[in-house]
């Protein structure tokens, strides 16, 4: 069940108008962050580039081009990798870090563990995903932010430079079951 605090808004003009404006509360934007970043990391892992796009950040997807060319790219990332041996086997996250606000926006950041397969080896790094909403926590977009330096967050994401912690992608080691 969807829990929301609603406020009322009263504004005179000529004639009375009410505005509601629901608040999600930060439980509820939990919820909606990991439902979110589920659906498309799912989409990747399953190389449904179409819908994967679909939760990208609009900044990143404009960058490269648009939905259809931001698929495309991802497509051929997968094909290069598994040409050079290499396959994505799991990505496992944690629970969303705290939720900022920023202007209009809601930020958080998503620790992931992507797991790849080489040669018989089962590799891994840590990384983390931006999650954005400009809907209040209703929908999130992602970044693959561990990948940023800290100018490129500067840059494109000002807002939130020095706001959030995002950890920078660890490099690749053996992963030891």
């Amino acid at each position: 069940m969807m829990v929301f605090s609603f406020t009322a808004l009263y504004s005179q003009q000529k004639t009375t108008q009410v505005k509601i404006t629901a608040v999600v509360t930060d439980s509820l934007m939990r919820v909606n962050v990991n439902r979110d970043v589920k659906v498309m990391l799912k989409a990747t892992m399953e190389e449904n580039f179409e819908l994967a796009v679909k939760y990208m950040h609009p900044l990143i997807v404009q960058m490269m081009g648009g939905a259809v060319k931001t698929a495309y790219h991802l497509k051929q990332e997968v094909v290069t990798m598994k040409a050079d041996g290499f396959t994505i086997s799991d990505v496992e996250i944690e629970q969303p870090g705290k939720i900022v606000p920023a202007g209009t926006e809601y930020y958080c950041v998503i620790p992931e563990k992507v797991i790849i397969s080489y040669r018989n080896k089962r590799l891994y790094n840590n990384s983390s995903i931006l999650g954005v909403s400009t809907d209040y926590g209703r929908n999130w977009r992602f970044i693959d932010a561990g990948g940023m330096t800290d100018e490129q967050i500067k840059q494109y994401l000002p807002e939130i430079a020095g706001k959030l912690n995002i950890p920078k992608r660890s490099e690749t080691r053996e992963l030891n079951d």
